[in-house]
């Protein structure tokens, strides 16, 4: 009985590795096209870190349900 306990988290830690190992490569495919395209760059600068260029205004906008009546 131990024995098939064991194999089943083992299975579900190779599971986990290979999640890990998926997520990792689609962080580094983001990463490099980061460095390759200014504006993708500029996309996550702005919808992310909700940043602006100089001169430049920004307007956020909530949805109803999120305020309180």
């Amino acid at each position: 009985m131990k024995y098939f306990e064991l194999k089943s988290e083992i299975n579900a830690i190779e599971r986990e590795i290979e999640r890990s190992k998926n997520e990792i490569k689609e962080l580094d495919e983001n990463i490099e096209s980061l460095k390759k395209s200014d504006k993708e760059l500029e996309k996550v600068a702005r919808e992310k870190f909700h940043l602006k260029k100089k001169n430049e205004k920004a307007f956020k906008f909530e949805d109803k349900k999120d305020t309180l009546n």
